[in-house]
């Protein structure tokens, strides 16, 4: 029989706790640093995006712009707080919104299952959730789920879906069965559904119909965010036609939530939010709308 070495024992023993130690030590020291900044600073206000949204959020010369960029920093610099904006995808985005790490994240659609975790801001404005597709795709009759299935069996092409994105409570219930699943192919972001529908390798996806008809009346933007060749469809998901929303975490200080969204009443009520919603939305206006921002850009006439 072999006997136990107390010496070897104990320096096996100190040698794993400091294994342990470091790995501690490494964990820690890769912790996002806006994950950092939450934990430490209350007037720092974390939001998240996830891929370009024109003409809601989308990344110019490396800063995030649009229009929710816009109202977001207008109540976070109403509020006296500090704007400090993080990318990530959106199943993580929606993740560390639950858990406080990120406090607001733009262009939402509100449902009863993420009211459990977030409170709203808004509507920002009213909108519904379409089918974009090919264009030779745009005659086939779709008025409902039971249509949109049938249209997936006719054509031997499933609809790509957004995994985490929700559009409407029903669409949520529709999600639970496994038929109407079936008729889905999950994508982690809208470029490669984008890119998926204009290659003929699946029907088409979900996308906001302002946001996509906006993004379609200006070629070169069409072209950078994919959506050149591509066709908003008669078909919107029952249930959506309502207002977007901003997420905006319960893990927030109950004084912040307040007063962000006091100013959101403040700008709805004196026009501010209809005046940068028509910025970025009327045709004339999206391409300049940048530059006439009064938060984007101090020197405005308008600040």
């Amino acid at each position: 029989m072999l006997s136990r070495n107390p010496i070897c024992s104990k320096n096996i023993h100190s040698s794993f706790k400091r294994t342990l130690l470091g790995l501690a030590a490494l964990m820690l020291s890769v912790l996002p640093v806006q994950a950092c900044r939450a934990a430490t600073d209350d007037r720092t206000i974390i939001v998240g995006y996830d891929e370009n949204s024109f003409p809601a959020y989308f990344q110019e010369a490396g800063q995030w712009v649009g229009m929710d960029v816009e109202v977001i920093r207008r109540l976070i610099q109403g509020a006296g707080l500090t704007y400090h904006p993080v990318s990530m995808k959106f199943p993580r985005l929606h993740k560390d919104l639950r858990m406080g790490v990120v406090h607001l994240v733009p262009n939402l659609t509100k449902t009863k299952k993420r009211s459990k975790d977030m409170e709203w801001i808004g509507p920002v404005r009213v909108t519904a959730i379409a089918l974009l597709c090919r264009p030779e795709k745009l005659g086939i009759p779709i008025g409902s789920y039971e249509d949109l299935e049938q249209a997936v069996e006719d054509t031997q092409l499933r609809i790509a879906y957004v995994t985490a994105t929700s559009f409407s409570e029903s669409f949520d219930r529709r999600l639970a069965d496994e038929a109407f699943v079936r008729s889905l192919f999950f994508v982690s972001e809208k470029a490669t559904a984008a890119r998926m529908t204009k290659a003929g390798r699946v029907l088409g996806f979900f996308y906001d119909d302002l946001e996509a008809a906006a993004i379609m009346q200006q070629p070169e933007m069409a072209k950078l965010e994919g959506f050149d060749g591509l066709a908003i469809h008669d078909f919107r998901i029952p249930g959506s036609e309502g207002g977007v929303y901003i997420g905006m975490s319960k893990r927030l200080p109950d004084a912040v939530r307040t007063a962000l969204q006091q100013e959101f009443q403040t700008i709805q009520q004196n026009g501010e939010l209809d005046a940068i919603i028509s910025r970025w939305t009327e045709a004339d206006n999206a391409v300049n709308a940048a530059g006439q921002s009064s938060i984007l850009n101090p020197s405005s006439s308008q600040r």
